[in-house]
């Protein structure tokens, strides 16, 4: 895989109906800060992808 994108962070998304969790990590799996909760609409949304860096890797999970 491309270097730089192994050293961009991550945020997992666990998807729900009307609040979904994420978790940030950094590039090498290590957990930053506690998972949040939040509400699913945009600006909520935005706000997890803006915090995690630049150009961060996400991963969703929906069920």
């Amino acid at each position: 895989m491309n270097a730089q994108i192994e050293d961009r962070p991550v945020i997992g998304i666990d998807l729900h109906r009307r609040r979904s969790v994420a978790v940030r990590l950094a590039a090498d799996g290590q957990q930053i800060g506690r998972a949040t909760r939040f509400a699913n609409d945009v600006p909520h949304l935005l706000s997890q992808l803006t915090g995690a860096g630049e150009h961060p890797r996400v991963a969703i999970e929906a069920t």
